[in-house]
């Protein structure tokens, strides 16, 4: 018995390197294909291999704001508020999905849940005027005037 157990585990065990080492090629030519995809303009493309490469790979908030960016161009702003979401959970430090979740709540109206993000996204990236420019935006749909102009300002001045 223990000789075939024994036997068992190691005709398993290469087995199981393989299949992760396939998983990662087939990771790795997703995120490419998803890539190329991107570049062409090709946005809803690109959002089906960011999918697929995050099922492979949920722990990468960095994939997951790529996959924001790609369904927002699609125009999925929806998906694109989860992926950004999942980002933001994994690592609240990242730019890009503190930017487009405020961005994207201040679109639908949300403009109390847009500030801390966009705050958060200024913090993060003190050189883009994206988002001092989309801060200052929604406070004045908030009425906050005084607030608007200071982000209008550091917008105008990074530009």
């Amino acid at each position: 018995m223990g000789t075939k157990l024994l036997l068992l585990v190691l005709l398993v065990e290469p087995a199981i390197g393989f299949s992760q080492q396939a998983q990662a090629a087939g990771f790795d030519s997703l995120v490419a294909s998803a890539e190329r995809a991107q570049a062409a303009g090709n946005y809803a493309t690109a959002a089906s291999d960011y999918q697929r490469a995050a099922k492979i790979r949920p722990d990468m908030p960095e994939l997951w704001a790529n996959l924001g960016i790609m369904q927002q161009e699609a125009g999925n702003i929806p998906a694109a508020l989860e992926s950004f979401q999942k980002a933001n959970h994994l690592d609240q430090s990242l730019y890009v999905p503190n930017l487009f979740m405020g961005i994207d709540y201040a679109h639908t109206g949300k403009t109390q849940e847009a500030i801390p993000f966009l705050t958060r996204a200024e913090k993060v990236n003190r050189t883009d005027a994206q988002a001092p420019l989309s801060l200052g935006r929604v406070y004045i749909s908030a009425r906050d005037y005084t607030a608007a102009i200071r982000e209008l300002d550091r917008a105008i001045a990074l530009t």
